[in-house]
């Protein structure tokens, strides 16, 4: 049974230079964020939110997080709202924590049962695996415009919530990065995962990628 817990978060992104903004890759994300969590956004004030956590893949405690800020490059799908239901993937950085990417790209609407994915986190080659479009302009083109709730317009992959949440955790299982030599790391048993890649288009996108590296590709 899921616990609620109250979370509280500052204004903030995690990021190494905004000027030199790239996006994060989900699975970089993944891999890398020290919390993650989802649930719903209870208050809001200047500098911070307080969300309900609805459930979790890390460890979680009452903690206070940097808030996304809107810049030049990048702005939040829409302004904070008290019951809008987000999935986020934090960084510690100095005692706090901080939404994952310049851009944005760690924090995720949910509406119902769904979430949206940043379209910027997902590589081209897989994008278009999903859509069968054959070129995708850098606007990623309207296949990838979401109208969410009050019109509100959001660039991105609609996706289950539970399916996201159960690869995400294998994810994070079965796959690191080295963060010396950049190369793919496998930590589950090779059957293992080929089965779950087989029944889940995520994990199946990293394990092609993971397979890419070992290949030289």
């Amino acid at each position: 049974m899921l616990r609620l817990v109250l979370f509280t978060v500052l204004l903030g992104i995690y990021t190494n230079s905004n000027a030199a903004y790239t996006p994060y890759k989900l699975y970089e994300m993944i891999m890398q964020a020290d919390v993650i969590v989802y649930g719903t956004i209870s208050k809001v004030d200047s500098e911070t939110f307080t969300l309900v956590i609805d459930g979790d893949v890390t460890a979680k405690r009452s903690i206070r997080v940097e808030r996304f800020q809107d810049w030049t490059c990048a702005r939040r799908w829409t302004e904070y709202k008290v019951g809008q239901r987000v999935f986020l993937f934090l960084k510690k950085r100095k005692r706090k924590l901080f939404i994952i990417s310049s851009g944005g790209e760690g924090e995720l609407p949910i509406i119902n049962d769904s979430l949206y994915i940043h379209a910027r986190s997902l590589s081209r080659s897989f994008l278009k695996s999903l859509t069968g479009e054959k070129s995708i302009n850098a606007e990623f083109s309207t296949i990838y415009l979401h109208q969410l709730v009050n019109n509100e317009k959001f660039y991105g992959i609609k996706w289950s919530l539970d399916d996201f949440l159960i690869s995400v955790q294998y994810i994070r299982y079965c796959f690191d990065i080295d963060e010396k030599t950049k190369n793919w790391i496998t930590k589950c048993e090779l059957k293992d995962i080929e089965l779950k890649a087989s029944q889940a288009t995520l994990v199946d996108w990293i394990y092609q990628l993971s397979r890419q590296d070992k290949n030289g590709g």
